[in-house]
């Protein structure tokens, strides 16, 4: 709808590093994208075989099969409770 009206998105990323891949993915794929908010942690980065990297201030969009990421199970397994 936001397209349609010539309004631009800038996506909200609260979660961790899937949900992050997942508003990349979109950002891509929207022609009125304008800014994607990222946190990130340590265990963010740790928690993906190859984190999410950035140049120059922009997101370098995955390139993997489906969202792009991959999980380090040996990390997720650490921190399951």
């Amino acid at each position: 709808m936001a397209e349609a009206h010539y309004a631009l998105i800038a996506p909200h990323m609260y979660c961790g590093p899937v949900a992050a891949a997942a508003a990349v993915q979109l950002d891509t794929c929207s022609p009125n994208f304008l800014i994607q908010e990222f946190n990130v942690n340590d265990l963010h980065s740790e928690i993906l075989v190859e984190p999410i990297q950035f140049e120059n201030g922009s997101i370098i969009p995955p390139t993997g099969p489906g969202l792009g990421v991959e999980l380090d199970e040996s990390v997720v397994n650490k921190h399951r409770v």
